[in-house]
């Protein structure tokens, strides 16, 4: 969950709409928007297409969904073209390696080729979604346009409002949502070896912060962490199933059982063995 300051950011956004005409949002990790100005960030050709036609409104969501991905993968910021023809771009909002969420502005032309690209949206569009051509030639022509030079110059101050709004504290992430979705991960992933590598590309943060996040909020390192986990489950399945100690150390991700046995001691005072034994002897 994204924690912000929201005066401060819509602020900060209407300023930004006010100088590029081109509407601003903030996005969270999964690509929702969650604030944005105008607070309708559609411009109204995409408003009435996406309404008017479920295929349009289909082709939307996946080239939402593409070009969110790619900018995800990358943690860069991203400038494309929409399947519609409009301009946008999507900077991820992070510090030390750190990705918390994305800046997404947009929904325009290029001045200098305006003309040609309407006559092209409006000929696609309506051969493609049929409708009402003069409402489409309508919404066609609202759509803000802006010189190349200077979209280039708010792409690049996309990248500082970005860096901004997590510097100042205007946005920021909430650790215990960091943590019980690093909790979704170890147990989806428990019967694998978990590579911190693969943690750091799954969460988008560097491997010192990573390290940081976890041992300030759990007070032990990540690897510690990790093994509580396992051992935790391999309890909970000696409880609530029949599974063989071989079966269960396997199921959290130990295919030596001497191991497993000595890291399950370690962490309950009692070897898996003699904690089932002392089950069956007193139950709960």
């Amino acid at each position: 969950m994204l924690l912000l300051n929201r005066n401060k950011v819509m602020a900060m956004m209407k300023a930004f709409y006010e100088l590029t005409d081109m509407a601003i949002g903030l996005l969270d990790m999964n690509g929702v928007c969650i604030i944005g100005y105008p607070s309708d960030t559609e411009c109204d050709y995409c408003k009435m297409m996406r309404a008017h036609d479920q295929r349009f409104f289909l082709k939307c969501v996946e080239c939402d969904a593409i070009n969110f991905n790619i900018a995800k993968e990358t943690m860069r910021r991203h400038n494309y073209t929409c399947h519609a023809g409009l301009i946008e771009s999507i900077a991820p909002i992070q510090r030390d390696g750190a990705t918390i969420g994305f800046i997404r502005i947009g929904q325009t032309l290029y001045k200098e080729t305006a003309l040609f690209e309407r006559m092209k949206i409006f000929n696609n569009t309506l051969s493609n979604y049929p409708c009402d051509p003069q409402l489409l030639a309508r919404t066609i022509e609202s759509i803000p346009t802006i010189s190349i030079n200077k979209i280039q110059a708010y792409q690049t101050l996309l990248d500082a409002i970005a860096l901004y709004l997590h510097s100042d504290k205007i946005i920021t992430r909430s650790q215990t949502e960091f943590i019980s979705k690093l909790d979704e991960y170890i147990m989806m992933h428990i019967k694998e070896s978990i590579k911190i590598d693969d943690l750091c590309k799954h969460f988008l943060i560097s491997r010192s912060n990573l390290y940081k996040c976890v041992h300030d909020y759990v007070q032990i390192p990540l690897v510690a962490y990790i093994i509580v986990k396992r051992m935790n489950r391999a309890k909970e399945l000696l409880l609530e199933t029949e599974m063989s100690i071989q079966a269960i150390a396997e199921t959290v991700g130990y295919s030596d059982l001497s191991y497993f046995s000595s890291l399950f001691k370690k962490n309950f005072g009692v070897s898996p063995r003699s904690f089932r034994k002392d089950l069956v002897k007193d139950p709960p």
